[in-house]
């Protein structure tokens, strides 16, 4: 798969680091993100392995991946699970943020859950799955950007472990906008029902 951007050209799918220096509290961040992720398990586990190998040399101390909780419709104030590598994580995170809820079953597919996963097999390093309940494909129901309540939700929980001050309000335009649509298409839909109901109650026509 290749990406094709705005001017119309094309390019080869990208995974970049990025390297965030913070003043204001005792550890740097590495961030890591990508167009998409390889679409085989093959592809998957030496990518992860890959990118296990890169946090290493940075000599990582701690990985959190942020993954989604699927919901069938977006939420107000979404819920973010936790699962990790630890009981010790588990405790340090949770003691962070009271809202955390604990993810005690299920599976985790792709990098989001391999990542920190080899990290610990391979190099000791622990890790952390943060999950934010978002509602599927409602980028192409409404034509928005994936469910912004469920970033908004992840990254204020990252702002209370970590004690960050990432502002959020940039996601609130695009919450409302999310739930304004909603309530339109809604809105349109009662209305069809209420149409064909009507329709139906309707007389037969007399035709002399």
């Amino acid at each position: 798969n290749v990406v094709v951007e705005g001017d119309g050209k094309v390019r080869t799918a990208q995974c970049e680091f990025y390297i965030w220096r913070n003043n204001h509290i005792d550890r740097d961040f590495i961030l890591l993100t990508s167009d998409w992720q390889p679409t085989t398990i093959t592809g998957m586990n030496e990518l992860s392995a890959y990118i296990t190998d890169v946090l290493n040399e940075l000599r990582v101390e701690m990985v959190v991946a942020l993954a989604a909780s699927p919901v069938s419709m977006p939420k107000r104030n979404p819920k973010v699970f936790l699962t990790a590598t630890s009981e010790e994580v588990i405790k340090l995170l949770r003691s962070k943020d009271k809202n955390l809820v604990l993810l005690t079953d299920g599976v985790i597919t792709g990098m989001n859950g391999l990542v920190p996963v080899l990290a610990k097999i391979f190099y000791g390093i622990e890790g952390a799955i943060l999950l934010g309940e978002a509602a599927q494909r409602v980028d192409r129901w409404l034509a928005i950007s994936k469910d912004p309540s469920a970033s908004k939700a992840l990254v204020e929980s990252l702002n209370r472990i970590f004690d960050l001050h990432i502002d959020t309000s940039p996601l609130d335009e695009e919450i409302e906008k999310m739930f304004k649509l909603l309530h339109e298409i809604k809105e349109r839909a009662v209305k069809r029902v209420e149409a064909v109901k009507k329709g139906e109650k309707r007389e037969p026509e007399y035709i002399g």
